[in-house]
């Protein structure tokens, strides 16, 4: 099949919700988006909402973090490991477990295993019930569980190194979440609060670790409800599958009938796939593009090499970017307006004063006439001025922008 990059575009702005008329509302509709994309990430910069509220309200106009919250209370949704710390759909817990498995095989995630804590903080999770890090804040190996259980230490506290490479304690708790010891109970504020997985996880969830042939299915099919159309080298970014044996089993489902090769006219010599149910279905819709900042850890925009491809849009998140060599910000938030993206806002909200700062606004280079787009601008930075509970927009003094464009 062939189409072109326009429909491709809106095959993957329809999958991903970002398109007008899809009806999600509420906690429902919250939970519907998780499981549509398969993972919303979590992220601790809050420059403005934090990414996985921004990642949802894109695509639910009604959403609030309390719908994310409730979720995770009643078990509808986990926290692990996508391609980066994520919410996932309870019903792919069992597709996390070849990941785990890895993880407990190998020497250590990130850092060496530190047996001796991670048999302690087990033993006190188990006698004491959920805990955090920072309710087991003192940890000397020469010590033992008893200066930890005490709060005593040989190391001065002054001495002691809090960084996750420094901090046994806090070592040993990512390992045994990342092996599937523990998991994610709640949150108090950002803190996670940890508990057994047995009292965590549902009885009524399937636990059976799944076949290689069966995990390599659920990726494909997972990121193809996500996007509509794949290719091999997405699927596998940061996962624990290889490029070649997801690329064989594309090819075996081709053969029989279950995915469909796809060619974009615009995009010569590039190969994706497609289920042919989800095209038929895109093309029975009747939903209209939508204007909205997107969050720098978007799910649209996450596989920068696959947004360049498809949308002819190059971005970097520059946060991570020295001050000096940034071109638009440190925040900067992709805007987008119908199918294509057409500037970049570095946005900053200011909570304790209400209001939200626009520090710098770049427009593509491909859009001649800023002026005609300032409408769809006020819209779309009053909007996201209301998500930021904050009363006014303070432009800087040189955008040079009109000084109705923004005030919710």
């Amino acid at each position: 099949m062939e189409i072109s990059v326009d429909e491709a575009r809106g095959f993957n702005l329809a999958c991903q919700y970002l398109m007008r008329g899809h009806g999600l509302r509420s906690t429902s509709g919250t939970l519907q988006a998780i499981e549509q994309l398969g993972y919303v990430q979590l992220d601790t910069i809050s420059v403005v909402q934090r990414a996985h509220h921004h990642v949802l309200w894109s695509r639910i106009g009604s959403y609030q973090p309390v719908h994310l919250q409730k979720l995770e209370q009643d078990r509808q949704i986990f926290e692990y490991w996508a391609h980066a710390a994520a919410y996932l759909p309870i019903s792919d817990y069992r597709f996390t477990l070849i990941h785990k498995h890895e993880i407990e095989k190998g020497p250590g995630h990130w850092y060496r295993k530190e047996k001796e804590a991670m048999r302690y903080l087990l033993e006190r999770i188990r006698q004491e019930g959920p805990l955090r890090s920072r309710d087991v804040e003192k940890w000397e190996e020469k010590s033992g569980p008893v200066a930890a259980r005490s709060g005593k230490t040989a190391i001065p506290e002054k001495e002691m190194d809090k960084s996750w490479a420094g901090d046994p304690i806090k070592r040993a708790f990512r390992q045994l979440f990342m092996e599937g010891k523990i998991m994610v109970a709640g949150r108090e504020g950002f803190q996670k609060v940890y508990d057994l997985t047995e009292r965590v996880l549902p009885a009524s969830v399937d636990t059976r670790m799944p076949s290689r042939s069966e995990y390599l299915h659920h990726l494909i099919h997972r990121h193809i409800r996500a996007h509509g159309l794949v290719q091999a080298k997405q699927i596998t970014y940061l996962r624990p599958a290889s490029v070649a044996e997801v690329d064989r089993e594309i090819k075996n489902e081709i053969k029989d009938g279950r995915l469909l090769p796809v060619t974009v006219r615009e995009l010569p010599g590039e190969s994706f796939y497609t289920d042919p149910d989800h095209w038929a279905h895109f093309t029975q819709l009747n939903e209209q593009a939508k204007s909205v900042l997107l969050s720098p850890f978007d799910n649209l925009i996450i596989q920068r090499d696959r947004t360049e491809k498809l949308f002819d849009f190059k971005y970097t998140l520059e946060c991570y970017v020295p001050a000096s060599k940034r071109q638009f910000g440190y925040f900067s938030l992709p805007l987008l307006s119908g199918t294509r993206f057409i500037a970049q806002l570095d946005i900053k909200a200011e909570r304790n004063l209400r209001q939200m700062v626009v520090r710098n606004l770049a427009w593509e280079s491909r859009i001649r006439r800023p002026a005609t787009h300032f409408s769809t601008l006020d819209r779309v930075v009053r909007n996201f001025a209301r998500f930021n509970e904050c009363d006014r927009v303070v432009w800087n003094a040189d955008l040079h922008i009109p000084p109705e464009i923004g005030n919710p």
